[in-house]
């Protein structure tokens, strides 16, 4: 008798690799925009505008570096959430517009995590 292993790969095989962008989007957000460009701790709200602004003279380059390592990274966001959107659509089935909707919302968040950071 023959081995019995099934020819057709699993079709959520890529769905697993993407959930993983989720994650990776998180620990790097936590690293690149958090500590390297110094967001984590905040800053207290009686501090005065001076203190803030020789923060950002002081640490110009590596907040840059943290801003642009975040949007480089942000594509996983995006990942990910295709693959949330791919899981919703089998459940789902014929009437796919939840599904849909969380497709466009990750990736409008994506676009606004990816463009629209200041530096």
């Amino acid at each position: 008798m023959a081995d019995s292993v099934d020819p057709s790969p699993s079709p959520y095989r890529y769905v697993w690799a993407c959930a993983w962008g989720g994650p990776i989007f998180l620990a790097a957000s936590l690293f690149f925009w958090g500590l390297l460009a110094r967001n984590i701790p905040p800053f207290t709200p009686n501090v005065d505008a001076q203190l803030i602004a020789d923060h950002f003279r002081q640490h110009t380059n590596a907040i840059r570096a943290g801003m642009v390592l975040t949007m480089a990274f942000s594509v996983f966001y995006f990942v990910w959430g295709v693959a949330i959107s791919k899981v919703m659509q089998a459940v789902e089935r014929d009437n796919d517009v939840l599904s849909t909707l969380q497709l466009g919302g990750a990736l409008f968040t994506t676009l606004i995590t990816a463009l629209l950071q200041k530096s």
